[in-house]
């Protein structure tokens, strides 16, 4: 069940960071491409960047999933 806000109260933002990346990595990989197809809607052009920019459908690409759970990883680390 997702925190009131009231149960926040008190906790430092490492913390808070902490608790709800918990809730992103039950569902990492989801999460990752999301994170990633959304960048590409704000900033089409990024896409240029990737070495996936070419596979189409962009949500089913192999190596957007591949890139995007990496980042994920990492920043998972990151707060751990």
């Amino acid at each position: 069940a997702p925190k009131r806000v009231s149960d926040m109260r008190g906790k430092s933002a490492a913390e808070l960071v902490r608790e709800t990346w918990t809730l992103v990595e039950q569902d990492i990989e989801s999460h990752a491409t999301k994170l990633f197809l959304k960048m590409f809607e704000i900033a089409p052009q990024a896409l240029q960047l990737f070495s996936f920019k070419d596979e189409r459908p962009l949500a089913q690409s192999e190596g957007l999933r591949r890139h995007a759970l990496g980042v994920m990883r990492t920043i998972g680390e990151a707060i751990d």
